[in-house]
């Protein structure tokens, strides 16, 4: 690709990039108003969020203490005047300390009742509770047949009652109770008295503070006062608060809420001034990711031209042993060749041409299937001497053709290890392939397995051109070939290597390269024994 088609290619990614970042800008200045709306908006929904999960939140408690009465009045009542359920009722208030007491009404004269310790000096008298009880069911028989309704339909909606006196600030809850052997009409009716301040200060309060982290202040207030019943501050809250709804629990109790030591105006003009900084942040940033972007499209058309010689290599590569394949076929199939000597060596020659042609292809099957992650690895017990030994006698006759002496130091007793035996063919193919093409006058290759400490090891040793030091990371990537005119004039496809460094990857082991210009090159696969094999 030429300068010219390059540099207009970056100036249309500029304009591509460029526009639409200014248009942003100029937009965000020109919506500064719409933008305030909508950080209030924002702001009255995040609110009405926090107080409906307090509202949420102290619902599910209630409804969790309902499980509980319900379980109580779900006790064997077929002698029901004659049981005693008070003390499994005491229970509830003695485990949670804002309930004053807990009661199950059969009738209008039968109660089951169990009052709290702590609130000894206030709790209303029996007969009191109990005449208040029925004069709120008397007089919400409406809502409480909504409430059985609800409860049919498995939702819990408690009537909530204020009740005040001089002696205690109480919530009386009320709900019905439903089953087909209940006296009556399989109702009968559960109830809580609550203390108002330390249900406050026990759920409300907690679980605001877990959802704010400090941020919001709030209060609750009796409708139609002026004081605030409760708030969380030190001081009495001054100035308007922003959101206010009913607590679901509390009978005529609002929850009040604003933000903590600021104001919605002072956040707006903050935001203006995060909106200016980020801005100019972002141009920052585009001209960094324009510099990133236009780095990258040039590395992208490097790679493209390294793909592009990939595939005129692996045609060349491919068209060689074909070739020679077709012609000894052809030469057979005719019956020119009497000699059987001569005969057995065409067919090694197909054979050899034939081995070599299916590693080239098996690179790039697998670097495909690793690129899109599909490649899988068959793991199991393997004697590495065998893997080597298979190898080496595969490609006797490419080594015998080209002229090459194999020098094997192959140790005895070594342990079996945890492998995929293909990959480790395939890796110790590539890796006496590339002995092969960078040899040049000393024909001679050393193949060493042995075991070093918990590893065992797996070495080619060859005496050809060398690599620099300063490439000895780089030929493991994909594509990589040094920068050097002996090897740019031996083909290859520059997969070999990085395919053998994701193998080792995949099998907990490395691979490693002793090697200097001139002084031939040491590749070793170096598989762990204790951690694949278990021994």
């Amino acid at each position: 690709m030429t300068k010219r088609p390059i540099n207009k290619f970056i100036i249309i990614i500029i304009l591509a990039l460029f526009v639409p970042i200014l248009t942003y800008t100029i937009y965000q200045f020109v919506q500064l108003d719409e933008n305030e709306q909508l950080i209030q908006s924002i702001y009255d929904r995040q609110l009405e969020t926090i107080i409906f999960s307090v509202n949420q939140w102290s619902y599910d408690i209630v409804t969790n203490w309902y499980s509980e009465m319900t379980s109580v009045a779900m006790t064997d009542f077929e002698n029901l005047m004659e049981l005693h359920y008070e003390p499994m009722i005491k229970k509830l208030p003695e485990q949670q300390e804002v309930i004053a007491a807990a009661f199950l009404r059969f009738s209008p004269e039968f109660y089951q009742i169990g009052f709290s310790d702590r609130y000894q000096t206030t709790n209303p008298k029996r007969r009191e509770l109990i005449n208040k009880t029925n004069q709120v069911i008397a007089e919400n028989s409406e809502s409480l047949a909504n409430a059985i309704k609800f409860v049919k339909d498995g939702y819990v909606r408690p009537l909530s009652i204020d009740w005040t006196s001089k002696q205690f600030e109480y919530t009386l809850l009320i709900f019905p109770i439903l089953n087909d052997e209940f006296p009556g009409n399989g109702a009968i009716y559960g109830g809580l008295l609550i203390d108002n301040i330390a249900f406050i200060n026990r759920f409300v309060e907690r679980h605001f503070n877990a959802l704010t982290n400090g941020e919001f202040d709030f209060a609750v207030q009796k409708k139609g006062h002026n004081d605030f019943f409760y708030y969380s501050t030190e001081e009495k809250p001054i100035g308007p608060f922003e959101q206010s709804e009913p607590l679901w629990i509390l009978a005529d109790m609002e929850l009040k809420i604003k933000m903590s030591g600021t104001t919605l105006n002072r956040i707006v003009r903050e935001r203006s001034r995060y909106n200016l900084i980020s801005l100019i942040l972002v141009n920052v940033v585009f001209i960094v990711g324009l510099v990133y972007v236009i780095r990258n499209v040039w590395k992208e058309m490097e790679l493209a031209k390294i793909k592009s010689n990939l595939v005129a290599n692996v045609s060349h590569e491919i068209r060689t042993p074909v070739a020679l394949i077709r012609m000894y076929a052809e030469t057979l199939e005719m019956g020119r060749i009497v000699d059987e000597g001569k005969k057995n060596k065409y067919y090694k020659t197909i054979l050899a041409e034939t081995v070599r042609l299916t590693h080239l292809i098996n690179n790039m099957l697998d670097f495909s299937k690793i690129e899109s992650k599909k490649k899988e690895y068959r793991m199991s017990m393997n004697d590495m001497r065998a893997i080597l030994k298979h190898v080496l006698d595969m490609y006797h006759y490419n080594f015998e053709q080209q002229g090459f002496h194999i020098e094997q130091h192959i140790a005895d007793d070594l342990p079996h290890i945890y492998v995929d035996s293909e990959a480790v063919t395939q890796a110790t193919i590539n890796l006496l392939d590339n002995a092969m093409k960078y040899s040049q006058e000393e024909k001679r290759i050393a193949v060493t397995l042995a075991q070093q400490g918990q590893h065992i090891v797996l070495s080619v040793k060859d005496h050809g051109i060398g690599i620099p030091e300063s490439e000895h990371k780089k030929i493991f990537e994909k594509f990589y070939r040094v920068g050097d005119s002996l090897v740019h004039d031996t083909k290859g496809s520059g997969l070999g290597l990085s395919l053998v460094a994701h193998i080792m990857k995949v099998h907990n082991g490395k691979v490693t390269l002793k090697s200097k210009p001139g002084q031939g090159s040491t590749f070793s696969l170096i598989f762990p024994i204790s951690h694949l094999s278990g021994v």
